[in-house]
């Protein structure tokens, strides 16, 4: 719909925000020429909507992808992990857990925005897909402990108390290596001082 919407200004340039979902897991990280082999709904439903964007820049429309990692901060709805987690520790209760070793790339909401704002302006770009991803990846309970340390207050979990998902896995993290190269993006976050500008803004 969004590209039917657009094609009276079909020389504007299109970003296409995707996900990592559309890769399905893999022992290694992430990279934008992989295979999209998901395992999810939403993973499948992100990766139609990418195939769609690169039949259109087959067809000539400025059309450019990313795909971001697992996005938090501000404004993040609270029944995922970094809000459940800084609430826990903001209020003193106890945090259900998944089970120890399931990881992503956390990557702040304004490294986001960044990353699509170079998608926009970066020359010579289009009808590419780059991955917005810190090459960092974080188990559920080495995230709660930075929450925990930046926070100051101690947190306890229950761990297993919290249902995996399907896209709870052990290996889940990008490649970065062609944002960094072709839109000249990287994250201005580490976790710790992404998980403090989340902390205040709580």
């Amino acid at each position: 719909n969004l590209l039917r919407a657009t094609e009276t200004c079909a020389d504007a340039r299109f970003v296409h925000v995707g996900s990592s979902l559309e890769f399905g897991p893999r022992a290694r990280p992430l990279r934008p020429d992989d295979p999209l082999l998901p395992t999810t709904p939403r993973g499948v439903a992100k990766a139609a909507a990418a195939l769609l964007c690169a039949e259109a820049a087959r067809a000539g429309r400025p059309v450019v992808i990313v795909r971001p990692f697992s996005v938090y901060g501000p404004w993040e709805a609270p029944t995922r992990l970094v809000p459940r987690a800084i609430l826990a520790a903001l209020r003193g209760e106890e945090l259900p857990l998944t089970g120890p070793g399931y990881r992503r790339d956390y990557v702040h909401v304004d490294d986001v925005a960044d990353g699509i704002l170079a998608a926009l302006r970066a020359p010579g770009v289009e009808g590419q897909a780059f991955q917005l991803g810190t090459g960092e990846q974080w188990a559920n309970e080495e995230l709660v402990e930075q929450v925990a340390k930046v926070v100051g207050r101690p947190l306890r979990v229950r761990p297993g108390a919290w249902p995996a998902s399907p896209s709870d896995v052990g290996h889940w993290v990008a490649d970065a290596t062609t944002s960094r190269a072709r839109l000249g993006w990287s994250p201005r976050h580490d976790l710790e001082s992404g998980l403090a500008h989340t902390v205040a803004w709580f």
